[in-house]
């Protein structure tokens, strides 16, 4: 809780532009600036910066005036920029975790065992739990234009039954992905994009910050033990869980440091600025804490008092604290770690302990310890109050985003928090798109026995579905720019083999009789797995006048059967090849030219590839630039909204128009 504007340069440091990371907290009660640079092992400090908001810019986490808040970090930013000599223009930030809400989703999928798996492969599967979490929350896709994922763990990868680390590289017929993903209201978003625009910065990566917290505390191999992390902020309490080996859940309670604040106004008569002081004198040496009243009147309070009055308000935090990680860890975890300037509270690790009913040496601040990963210029970095600050910049090389832009998706403007290193699939995700609208479904193929003869039958593969950027064809890692225009063209699923018995068995000559798992069937009775078919026949005989007879509730005709004629030496059957997939076959050919009334002119609109026209090749018969946005743009067919895959037919009325 040491109250300071202090920095530190690392002496005979360099900073170098290209590779410095310019890291932000901004928090209820101070903006911290770190700059550091980032290698692949760790990230080396050589500067720092704290200033405190003039007045109470913030509450539990959430920004209420941009532009005091905007003045402190532009502050920060032009004092580290003079001292070291360089631009800032990029930044990395974290959000606090009011209105967080975290979920973990299991999805399985089959998968083609005689293929690796792919990095692109594991993505879409990513996609696709994520996908499936937002509908767990909001099944109507309401929550989608307010809420917007900001971070997400894998938790494990299960193939063909057995947990694997990472499945890259391995083959397997099924695998199960389960994901902890993290969304966030697009207000809390936009208003920390708001304060780094006005200070002239890029937003370069956005984290949580339980996130950032656990990164700098919590290795990775660390977290194989049941670890809790609470950052205890002036607004906010945000609390992260590892076990196993991942990160497991996110939580945030809004009582932390404000509430001790209040308390003291309350009882001393003091105002916010008093009152804080008072705080930060608690951990200070000396007994008694010095202040001045709104009255005017100085006085001197021994410190015990002071903690004596604040200590109802101690048992709550402790107590929503503790409540909180019981119900998201299941239990109470091995160790917890307290970081954050609200965590130095007097008695705070024994009151949190004794919530928990874990030992109270399980129970410390972290950030008083060197880093494993981390490399500090100065000591005075080792408190719990950087924690945080420190994670953001380490945690900068992991994920990348940028400003907010928008792009349409089938016709639907989608708001991104991010922008060069923004994909396709982030779009499709915002948008509702699921994972299997795209992929499309194989079905299962049909393993069945012909006289204990093993057959596998396979049916319709899938026809996967396409994505235009711009017209042009792109796939799910493409990035995107403001503006961009994304047409999904859905896959079609694969179809299951149809194998009626009457047609299995047509190539036999001289059938006798014909069974399927020892039973009588109708010649429409469609072949299962694992169907046993006995088929008997009279080589030296052509029976196969009366064939409809072998089948239930079908009899020969009373005609006489005539007499056989020789049969040649009986040749030995080829394998039957394995079916191979059907060339698509072309439509014909559209017969000419149509007329189609667009924006109130007939255009002569020739078909594509024989195929009717789609309203997105109407875009080339108007004179809009979709990439410079003046409003949002009303697609209409005859009258009625419109999408791009919709076909266009001969006599039909477009309108492509700006509406402001």
């Amino acid at each position: 809780m040491n109250r300071h504007n202090q920095s530190r340069q690392a002496e005979g440091e360099t900073a170098q532009t290209g590779s410095t990371v310019f890291a932000l907290d901004i928090g209820t009660r101070s903006v911290v600036g770190i700059l550091g640079t980032v290698t692949d092992d760790s990230f080396s400090v050589f500067d720092y910066e704290q200033r405190f908001h003039k007045k109470r810019a913030m509450r539990d986490g959430q920004i209420e005036d941009i532009n005091l808040v905007a003045k402190t970090a532009a502050e920060i930013k032009e004092a580290l920029g003079e001292r070291n000599g360089m631009a800032l223009e990029r930044v990395s930030i974290a959000a606090a975790g009011r209105s967080l809400k975290t979920l973990r989703k299991v999805f399985e999928q089959d998968i083609n065992e005689d293929e690796k798996i792919t990095p692109e492969l594991v993505r879409s599967l990513e996609f696709s739990a994520i996908s499936a979490a937002l509908d767990e929350f909001s099944p109507d896709g309401s929550i989608q234009d307010t809420y917007s994922c900001v971070g997400y763990d894998v938790v494990s990868y299960t193939l063909d039954g057995y947990p694997l680390s990472t499945p890259l590289g391995h083959r397997g017929r099924h695998i199960v992905i389960e994901i902890i993903a993290a969304f966030l209201p697009f207000s809390v978003i936009r208003s920390l994009y708001s304060v780094t625009a006005l200070c002239g910065l890029t937003v370069d990566s956005l984290t949580l910050e339980p996130i950032a917290a656990i990164n700098a505390v919590v290795p990775p191999d660390v977290r194989l033990l049941n670890i809790a992390i609470t950052d205890i902020g002036a607004g906010t309490s945000d609390i992260g869980i590892s076990k196993n080996g991942s990160i497991v859940a996110y939580d945030m309670v809004t009582i932390a440091g404000d509430e001790v604040t209040e308390c003291l106004m309350k009882n001393y008569l003091v105002d916010f600025e008093t009152a804080e002081s008072i705080k930060f004198q608690l951990s200070e040496e000396g007994g008694f804490a010095e202040f001045t009243d709104i009255m005017g009147i100085s006085r001197s309070c021994p410190k015990a008092d002071v903690i004596e009055t604040i200590d109802p308000v101690l048992d709550d935090l402790c107590g929503a604290v503790a409540e909180s990680i019981v119900k998201i860890n299941g239990g109470p975890p091995t160790a917890l770690f307290l970081v954050g300037g609200g965590s130095q509270a007097p008695g705070l690790c024994r009151k949190i302990a004794g919530r928990l009913s874990i030992p109270q040496d399980r129970v410390t601040l972290g950030g008083k310890r060197p880093y494993r990963n981390i490399a500090l210029h100065t000591e005075k970095l080792l408190t719990p109050e950087y924690v945080t600050p420190l994670g953001i910049g380490a945690t900068s090389r992991l994920t990348h985003v940028h400003d907010l832009f928008s792009v349409t998706v089938n016709g639907e403007k989608i708001i991104l928090p991010s922008g060069d290193n923004m994909k396709v699939l982030d779009a499709l995700l915002l948008a509702g798109i699921k994972a299997g609208n795209l992929m499309g479904r194989t079905q299962a193929s049909v393993t069945y026995y012909i006289n204990n003869e093993k057959t596998t039958a396979r049916g319709i593969p899938p026809v996967p579905g396409e994505i235009y950027v711009n017209k042009e064809r792109a796939a799910l890692d493409t990035a995107v720019r403001q503006g961009d225009e994304i047409i999904v063209l859905f896959a079609q699923h694969g179809k299951p083999p149809q194998l009626a018995i009457s047609e299995v068995c047509k190539t036999f000559k001289g059938v006798l009789s014909i069974s399927v798992n020892d039973k009588k069937v109708k010649k429409s009775y469609q072949v299962r797995s694992g169907d046993r078919i006995m088929v008997s026949f009279d080589s030296e005989s052509d029976v196969s006048g009366a064939a409809d007879s072998l089948f239930e509730g079908v009899y020969p005709t009373a005609a006489p059967m005539p007499a056989p004629e020789p049969v040649p030496e009986p040749e030995v059957p080829e394998p039957v090849p394995e079916p191979e997939v059907p060339e698509p076959v072309p439509e014909p050919e559209a017969a000419g030219p149509i007329r189609v009334c667009v924006n109130n002119e007939w255009k002569s609109v020739t078909a594509n590839d024989g195929d009717s026209p789609l309203f997105l090749d109407m875009l080339n018969y108007v004179d809009i630039d979709t990439k410079k946005a003046r409003g949002d743009l009303t697609l209409e067919l005859n009258g009625n909204p419109a999408s791009y895959t919709d076909p266009v037919h001969d006599g039909d009325r477009v309108d492509i128009l700006w509406s402001l």
